[in-house]
């Protein structure tokens, strides 16, 4: 803050606003249907790319966000999972335990990886989000699993 005064002897405060964004290199928006085209997943995947000095290309999770879309009214959607993570090789650290487990109470998410998990390769081990659902129409029920990876 700056405090100056005018050529009347007002004093005039002068404040800079800074807005912090984490910005990610890369993401990845992915979709697909339910077996009877009723219900669309639909999720985004934020990563940063990160070279190890051999030159090996890692992703570090930074968030994901998705939904599930009812293309009919009659569906019902219950006992929603999200499960998200980055879980292979990496030249910087351990990355096991580096995944979450959430349980969305709406259809409509959005999750945040802790800044500590290392970068991660995509060998031996997954890079992104699965998203389960448990659809009913009518009597039957059954589970919609939606995988977005890199």
């Amino acid at each position: 803050m700056q405090i100056a005064k005018n050529d009347k002897g007002e004093q005039i405060e002068t404040v800079a606003v800074t807005k912090l964004v984490v910005l990610a290199d890369t993401s990845k928006t992915d979709s697909d249907w339910d077996s009877t085209l009723g219900v669309k997943a639909t999720s985004t995947i934020y990563l940063d790319k990160v070279k190890d000095p051999r030159g090996a290309l890692h992703y570090k999770l930074i968030s994901v966000n998705g939904n599930w879309k009812k293309d009919d009214s009659t569906y019902s959607l219950t006992n929603r999972v999200v499960e998200y993570g980055a879980a292979g090789w990496s030249y910087f650290g351990n990355t096991f335990g580096q995944n979450e487990t959430k349980k969305p109470t709406s259809d409509t998410f959005n999750y945040t990886a802790p800044s500590s998990w290392y970068p991660s390769t995509t060998d031996n081990g997954a890079v992104g989000v699965t998203m389960t659902v448990k659809l009913s129409k009518g009597g039957s029920s059954w589970n919609f699993e939606f995988v977005n990876n890199m």
